[in-house]
């Protein structure tokens, strides 16, 4: 009987794997306001700063607002807005408001933002403009 035996020759390779994982965006910060009349205080412009997107694209934004009796949210996304601002309408004077703003990516909302109060009023009546005619 005759032995045979096969010289086979063995490498050894290493592949490294680099795992990339996504999540939730972090909170907007650096929320500020500001009145587009200063007549009529009754809509007020809400602008912050993106958050870290942790690896997935943001695609929209919940900005939220509270008079601590009812609470409204909306809505937007990236393609809606043109900067990172939004306008709230037809805010009743005199009413302390809380809002806040979160960012939304295909693994879902983000924590919100620190909440900023407004407290939008009417200029009080009998107030003149002085209008320079120079």
């Amino acid at each position: 009987m005759a032995k045979t035996t096969d010289s086979t020759l063995f490498s050894t390779s290493s592949t490294s794997v680099e795992l990339l994982t996504a999540d939730r965006p972090s909170a907007p910060t650096g929320l500020v306001t500001a009145t587009q009349n200063e007549l009529v205080r009754e809509n007020v412009v809400v602008a912050w700063t993106a958050p870290s997107d942790n690896g997935d694209p943001i695609t929209g934004y919940t900005i939220a607002w509270t008079d601590g009796t009812s609470a409204l949210e909306r809505d937007a996304t990236v393609e809606e807005l043109v900067s990172l601002t939004t306008e709230l309408t037809n805010l009743v004077p005199g009413t302390n408001y809380d809002i806040t703003v979160a960012a939304t990516n295909s693994i879902g909302k983000g924590d919100a933002s620190d909440s900023i109060a407004i407290t939008p009023g009417l200029r009080p009546s009998g107030c003149v403009l002085r209008i320079d005619p120079t």
